[in-house]
């Protein structure tokens, strides 16, 4: 614990308390990191046990420095490490070898190679288990999300070049499904994502989650391969 200036007859009597309080403060963030910790493994192992995840959602981006804002609905379908991503204007396919961006306005399909280790946004796998690794932890408590109760999260990148300062979650303790996702990035961008549905083990073909070659063969396709 770092201690400014101090009066000089209380030098000693603040030495001593400042052992005692840095003991505190430590234990109390071990003790808000290990229960930060169990409450996300308990939706990971929940999470991972489903064969799928059909979530609707509505997303609203805001840019404090330019005061743009951006409210949107989306869909994610996942399966295993498969997943798409539908928020409107743009739809992002993911599988083990490849990622594919479909953006609507201009009709062209981007595919690059997947990047599990890329910075950046949280892709479903590193959501439903972002506690793992790269991260520090910190429980912050309950809070009412639609009138459910919801045990809240903040995770903050140890990466240096990570452009995100944190990321919060929020958590049904009855259901240990995610209610609300929230992103703050350095540049003052924050993304707020409402879950609306939860729909999981509906049976869901791959062809649900990738891209349809055959029905949209006027978008043209960039391959950076």
């Amino acid at each position: 614990m770092r201690i400014g200036k101090l009066w000089a007859m209380a030098a000693i009597v603040a030495g001593c308390l400042s052992a005692s309080v840095g003991a505190s403060a430590q234990d109390d963030m071990q003790a808000s990191e290990a229960q930060a910790k169990k409450v996300l493994k308990e939706m990971a192992e929940k999470t991972r046990a489903y064969t799928s995840i059909e979530m609707r959602f509505s997303a609203l981006y805001e840019n404090k420095r330019t005061g743009d804002k951006n409210a949107s609905d989306g869909l994610l379908k996942v399966k295993g490490e498969k997943y798409m991503l539908d928020l409107n204007d743009m739809v992002t396919y993911s599988d083990e070898a490849t990622v594919s961006v479909w953006q609507k306005k201009i009709n062209e399909l981007t595919i690059s190679e997947h990047d599990a280790e890329a910075e950046g946004d949280m892709t479903p796998a590193k959501l439903f288990g972002a506690y793992e690794v790269g991260y520090k932890l910190r429980f912050l408590g309950v809070s009412t999300i639609g009138g459910e109760e919801c045990e809240e999260v903040d995770l903050y990148p140890t990466a240096a070049k990570s452009p995100l300062v944190r990321i919060r979650l929020s958590i049904s303790k009855k259901t240990r499904q995610l209610r609300r996702f929230y992103q703050q990035y350095k540049l003052g961008e924050t993304l707020t994502v409402d879950v609306k549905s939860f729909a999981v083990n509906k049976p869901m073909a791959d062809k649900d989650i990738a891209f349809d070659k055959e029905a949209h063969k006027d978008v043209e396709i960039v391959d950076l391969r």
